[in-house]
């Protein structure tokens, strides 16, 4: 079955991977030593899939989170387009990595900047609840995530990994993607009637983030946040 989400692979393709994975290693070493975030996505390069974290407590995941926020700015291929939303998704899946999401979007999108996400949340499996990865962001390119994408154009896109049509979101899934919004709103100038979800924008065409997700606390979190 995991064969089938994944893009035919040719020699050149493996060889950018294990490139990129280098790559990765030696800036994650470098990075960790300064105290910061590294770059993970390199245009039309896949994501190569990474060693979890392992088990953090809440405190750790906090304090990384707060880099995230700190260095959103370091590390882009390039100055992006004036961000104007903000559109919360989950990936409908109890788990999920970046790689594992990028070999799929690749496929079913036909891009080859892969994942559609500009930051993946994790929940707790395969990454610590509540810790956020930088995805598409460091690419700077818009994303292909709505059926009617003229419903919040320049959008900045979050995903939480879990289904949440199914169950309840933790509030460490919830106080990381509640902080992320707040901090990309603050930066970029996108009010707090910008910043949605999936189905808010398409409608009866999905039921993302789900059922269960708490949109309207998240929506009233971040106007209070942003409130002057």
């Amino acid at each position: 079955m995991l064969a089938a989400l994944l893009p035919p692979l040719t020699f050149a393709t493996l060889a950018m991977a294990g490139a990129h994975a280098d790559a990765v290693a030696h800036a994650e070493a470098a990075a960790s030593a300064a105290g910061r975030i590294t770059t993970v996505a390199l245009a039309g390069t896949p994501i190569p899939e990474r060693a979890a974290p392992g088990k953090m407590s809440a405190a750790a995941v906090r304090a990384h989170n707060a880099r995230v926020h700190a260095h959103l700015g370091e590390g882009l291929a390039k100055r992006g387009p004036r961000w104007r939303h903000i559109v919360v998704h989950h990936t409908a899946s109890e788990w999920s990595t970046l790689a594992r999401i990028d070999a799929y979007h690749r496929r079913k999108f036909e891009d080859p900047d892969g994942i559609e996400y500009h930051f993946l949340i994790g929940n707790g499996k395969k990454r610590p609840d509540g810790y956020i990865e930088r995805a598409r962001w460091d690419l700077q390119e818009r994303s292909i995530h709505l059926f009617k994408p003229e419903g919040a154009p320049d959008a900045i896109t979050i995903s939480l990994v879990g289904n949440f049509h199914e169950r309840d979101m933790g509030p460490r899934t919830y106080e990381a993607a509640l902080g992320l919004v707040v901090e990309l709103a603050r930066r970029h100038d996108v009010p707090a009637d910008r910043v949605t979800t999936h189905t808010r924008v398409d409608g009866n065409l999905t039921v993302c983030p789900g059922k269960n997700f708490p949109t309207r606390r998240l929506l009233s979190d971040v106007a209070e946040a942003l409130a002057p």
